[in-house]
């Protein structure tokens, strides 16, 4: 799954910088929407991003897209009771 970093990014930039980003900071700097700068800023993974909100969001923080994105392997999902349900007959 892709989970966004974009909540590390923002706290790195603000160590570095010196001050609070807030969200209008960030909706007005990279071009985005409140409720996308929120879908980023929550640990829910990612089904899919734009690459204008990528490209924003990499242009406001100076960053790669690999800052601001990672992949998690998923865990393997039990089925054991599967074979439960087939038939040797």
């Amino acid at each position: 799954m892709i989970q966004s970093r974009l909540p590390e990014v923002k706290l790195q930039r603000e160590r570095e910088c010196g001050h609070k980003i807030t969200y209008d900071m960030m909706k007005e700097g990279a071009g985005l929407s409140s409720s996308t700068i929120a879908r980023l800023m929550s640990h829910d993974p990612i089904d899919r991003i734009d690459g204008s909100t990528l490209s924003g969001l990499c242009r406001y923080f100076k960053c790669k897209v690999g800052d601001i994105l990672e992949y998690e392997a998923e865990a393997p999902q039990d089925n054991s009771n599967a074979d439960a349900n087939i038939s040797t007959d």
